[in-house]
């Protein structure tokens, strides 16, 4: 899949997913044809458990 197709599969915005690249959580495959990036499912899984250890960031009000 495409870079604009993660952040809808993984409810993280695009440039989450370019930051994870930048610091080398995230390695996608290049298309050999068109050089595009290209993520599979196991980019999707790993997507998701950073954002699932991720602080959440709640407001509590008292």
């Amino acid at each position: 899949m495409k870079v604009s197709e993660l952040p809808r599969l993984t409810w993280v915005t695009p440039a989450a997913i370019r930051h994870y690249m930048r610091i080398g959580l995230l390695c996608p495959k290049r298309n050999p044809i068109n050089d595009y990036q290209l993520f599979g499912s196991d980019d999707v899984e790993r997507v998701n458990f950073i954002r699932l250890r991720q602080p959440q960031n709640h407001c509590h009000h008292k």
